[in-house]
Protein backbone atom coordinates (compact mmCIF):
# COMPACT_ATOMS: atom_id res chain seq x y z
CA UNK A 1 0.00 0.00 0.00
CA UNK A 2 1.79 3.29 -1.30
CA UNK A 3 2.07 6.40 0.77
CA UNK A 4 0.12 8.29 -1.30
CA UNK A 5 -2.89 5.26 -0.86
CA UNK A 6 -2.94 5.67 3.05
CA UNK A 7 -3.21 9.24 2.88
CA UNK A 8 -5.88 9.01 -0.01
CA UNK A 9 -8.09 6.63 2.92
CA UNK A 10 -7.29 8.81 5.84
CA UNK A 11 -8.80 11.61 4.22
CA UNK A 12 -12.39 9.50 3.30
CA UNK A 13 -12.27 8.29 6.76
CA UNK A 14 -12.18 12.24 7.63
CA UNK A 15 -15.05 12.97 5.51
CA UNK A 16 -17.05 9.94 6.86
CA UNK A 17 -16.40 11.08 10.59
CA UNK A 18 -17.84 14.68 9.72
CA UNK A 19 -14.19 16.74 9.63
CA UNK A 20 -15.46 18.62 6.59
CA UNK A 21 -18.95 19.02 7.60
CA UNK A 22 -22.06 16.80 7.14
CA UNK A 23 -23.41 17.88 3.39
CA UNK A 24 -22.64 15.20 0.54
CA UNK A 25 -19.23 16.32 -1.55
CA UNK A 26 -17.85 14.76 -4.24
CA UNK A 27 -14.48 13.24 -3.79
CA UNK A 28 -12.90 16.20 -6.09
CA UNK A 29 -14.58 18.68 -2.98
CA UNK A 30 -13.31 16.57 -0.37
CA UNK A 31 -9.65 16.08 -1.82
CA UNK A 32 -9.53 20.24 -2.56
CA UNK A 33 -10.23 20.59 1.30
CA UNK A 34 -7.92 18.50 1.91
CA UNK A 35 -5.34 20.38 -0.35
CA UNK A 36 -4.75 17.22 -2.00
CA UNK A 37 -6.34 18.25 -5.60
CA UNK A 38 -4.00 15.78 -7.60
CA UNK A 39 -3.91 12.65 -4.94
CA UNK A 40 -6.00 10.57 -7.24
CA UNK A 41 -3.51 11.07 -9.84
CA UNK A 42 -0.99 10.16 -7.63
CA UNK A 43 -2.07 6.56 -7.31
CA UNK A 44 -0.50 3.69 -8.39
CA UNK A 45 -2.05 1.08 -10.60
CA UNK A 46 -1.95 -1.15 -7.90
CA UNK A 47 -3.33 1.10 -5.58
CA UNK A 48 -6.14 1.83 -7.73
CA UNK A 49 -6.90 -1.70 -7.93
CA UNK A 50 -6.73 -2.05 -4.24
CA UNK A 51 -9.54 0.15 -4.32
CA UNK A 52 -11.86 -1.31 -7.12
CA UNK A 53 -11.76 -4.78 -4.74
CA UNK A 54 -12.40 -2.93 -1.56
CA UNK A 55 -14.65 -0.84 -2.38
CA UNK A 56 -18.92 -1.11 -1.56
CA UNK A 57 -19.87 1.56 -3.46
CA UNK A 58 -20.40 0.95 -7.64
CA UNK A 59 -20.11 5.28 -8.46
CA UNK A 60 -16.30 4.53 -6.88
CA UNK A 61 -15.77 1.43 -8.21
CA UNK A 62 -16.53 3.42 -11.76
CA UNK A 63 -14.27 6.34 -10.48
CA UNK A 64 -11.17 3.79 -9.57
CA UNK A 65 -11.98 1.70 -13.00
CA UNK A 66 -11.89 4.87 -15.27
CA UNK A 67 -8.56 5.78 -13.60
CA UNK A 68 -7.13 2.91 -14.09
CA UNK A 69 -7.71 2.41 -17.89
CA UNK A 70 -6.14 5.80 -17.92
CA UNK A 71 -3.22 4.54 -16.34
CA UNK A 72 -3.17 1.79 -18.51
CA UNK A 73 -3.38 3.73 -21.78
CA UNK A 74 -0.81 6.07 -20.80
CA UNK A 75 1.85 3.10 -20.89
CA UNK A 76 0.71 1.97 -24.06
CA UNK A 77 0.84 5.21 -25.60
Amino acid sequence: MSENLVKYEKILEDYKSGIYGNEHLSIQTILRMANADNLLDKLTKEDLEYLIDNSSDVKMKQLYGTLLDKRRNRIVE
